[in-house]
């Protein structure tokens, strides 16, 4: 099975557990990569044969701006649970990384099959 992969897409949101963080937005780099049949697709060249990526980093993008958590982790398994169901994913990894001042970063990543 071939995927898709979506890197690096950059959302602000409001994510933590300290006052700090619920105060003011913090950038987030969001990865996706999920199964897919190129084959329909790659023989006509239409967009409708395939997964439009544009409407899913929108999906993301407005998703996470509108739900606020305290944990990467909640954060993490609530989208990839609305991403599975809104494009009907069969396949779906997920990573959502945070980079505070004090370190290079932390990463959640969680994987769904359906």
């Amino acid at each position: 099975m071939n995927r898709i992969v979506i890197s690096g897409l950059e959302v602000h949101a409001l994510i933590g557990v300290y006052a700090h963080e619920q105060r003011v937005t913090q950038k987030l780099s969001i990865d996706l990569a999920f199964s897919v049949d190129i084959e329909r697709a790659a023989l006509h060249d239409a967009l409708s044969d395939t997964y439009d990526y544009s409407k899913i980093c929108e999906s993301v993008s407005a998703f996470v701006r509108q739900t606020h958590c305290q944990l990467l982790e909640t954060l993490a398994h609530r989208l990839i649970n609305h991403l599975t169901h809104q494009f009907q994913l069969s396949a779906l990894e997920l990573s959502i990384a945070k980079r505070p001042t004090d370190l290079a970063g932390v990463v959640v990543r969680l994987e769904a099959e359906r």
